[in-house]
């Protein structure tokens, strides 16, 4: 019975030292996979996007404070964890090695440096839209 014991309990801690490894290694194939597709670029460029909408509107405004308030709310340093989680929750180990292939291949490193400026591309089209929804939401 002792040994049965010590059989079971050695085999529940090979398991819950496998699934924390192998947790280890997805978060970093996510991090790997934020940094090559240049996540934090991207982030950065969405915020100065709306930063110049915001102030472009109100002349006075001041961009440092801006910037600073959006980062606080919706910069990098505040969702980077949450990032890693959302990636490594959605792609298995096996399709974050073959993305993060993708992103070290030519066209993967032509596509991580111009994602930064595609974002914000698309999100001055939707902020220029979400001004135009504004008054209207008001109205009803």
């Amino acid at each position: 019975m002792k040994y049965l014991k010590l059989v079971l309990f050695i085999a529940i801690i090979t398991n819950a030292v496998s699934i924390a490894f192998a947790e280890d290694t997805k978060s970093a194939l996510a991090i790997e996979y934020l940094e090559l597709s240049k996540t934090k670029e991207t982030f950065d460029s969405s915020i100065d996007s709306y930063v110049n909408q915001l102030s472009s509107k109100t002349p006075h405004a001041n961009k440092a404070q801006l910037r600073a308030f959006f980062n606080s709310y919706m910069g990098w340093e505040i969702l980077k964890e949450r990032a890693i989680k959302v990636v490594a929750e959605i792609f298995t180990e096996d399709e974050l090695r073959a993305i993060n292939d993708f992103y070290k291949s030519k066209y993967g490193i032509v596509y991580a440096d111009k994602s930064p400026a595609l974002s914000a591309a698309i999100s001055e089209i939707i902020s220029a839209n979400l001004t135009k929804v504004i008054p209207k939401m008001q109205q009803k």
